[in-house]
């Protein structure tokens, strides 16, 4: 059965504010600015509290399967999802965004069939090769459903937090704010990244950009290239934020497409 949009209209993008009491003593309020394929956020996130004096909430995906038990055709349509905007916004193809109603198959599970069946059976075709790289740990799965998408031209690969004693990684970046700091990416063939070739970093959140910005630099350094795109779920940036990926750009001689499913600020 074809998947049908209601509407295959995008959605015009509104401010919009939400406000989470969390454990009834952190209060975090959020800014909704780009909503694309109009996704109730609940289905997208709920909220939690954590142990870190840096930020002591996080959000906690619906998506990815990986935190919390999720229809196991969720993820994949997540990733379907994002695999969408990137050809929309990349190459102006919306196959996907004009036949799938992404919004209602985050909510209704028949939706959820439809859409995933449609899906898979109209598999993208990527016009240029690219690398996905998925992040460790949380978007490992989620840039694999990414991939999957696409029937040409695509490649994958992902970091890990493990450093492999005996095998060389290709690349090496740090994230500093994280529990565990290092990444690092492993490939038995390193003609995978000596090219020149479109490179998309894919993760779940992103909330400063800032290793998304260590992890290009990195490339930047071994294997130089001049496109790059950051795709994730849900974008938390600031303006500030998004200033200093337009700096690298300059810096760097390149550009960074990114991309996202929502996009606000923790306000």
């Amino acid at each position: 059965m074809e998947c049908l949009m209601n509407n295959t209209t995008l959605p015009v993008c509104l401010p919009k504010n939400y406000s989470y009491e969390i454990l009834g003593e952190l209060k975090v309020d959020i800014s909704v600015d780009c909503n694309v394929y109009e996704i109730p956020i609940d289905a997208l996130f709920s909220m939690a509290a954590r142990k870190n004096i840096k930020r002591g909430f996080l959000f906690v995906s619906k998506i990815l399967g990986k935190h919390i038990p999720v229809h196991p055709l969720i993820p994949f349509v997540g990733g379907m999802a994002l695999a969408a905007r990137y050809m929309s916004v990349i190459y102006g193809d919306k196959a996907f965004e004009e036949n799938c109603d992404f919004a209602q198959a985050f909510v209704n599970p028949k939706m959820l069939e439809e859409t995933w069946s449609y899906t898979s059976r109209h598999l993208l075709s990527l016009p240029d090769k690219t690398l996905f790289i998925g992040f460790a740990e949380t978007a490992t799965s989620l840039g694999h459903s990414v991939f999957s998408a696409f029937s040409q031209n695509a490649l994958y690969i992902h970091t890990t937090r493990e450093n492999v004693l005996g095998i060389d990684n290709v690349l090496n970046f740090a994230e500093e704010h994280s529990h565990a700091t290092e990444h690092y990416c492993y490939a038995i063939d390193p003609a995978l990244f000596e090219n020149e070739d479109m490179i998309v970093l894919v993760d779940d959140e992103i909330t400063t950009g800032k290793s998304a910005i260590n992890f290009i630099k990195a490339i930047q350094k071994q294997y130089p290239r001049k496109k790059y795109g950051v795709i994730s779920l849900l974008d938390w940036r600031s303006t500030a934020e998004k200033q200093k990926f337009m700096d690298a750009e300059k810096e760097l001689g390149i550009s960074i497409h990114t991309i996202s499913l929502l996009a606000g600020e923790i306000i």
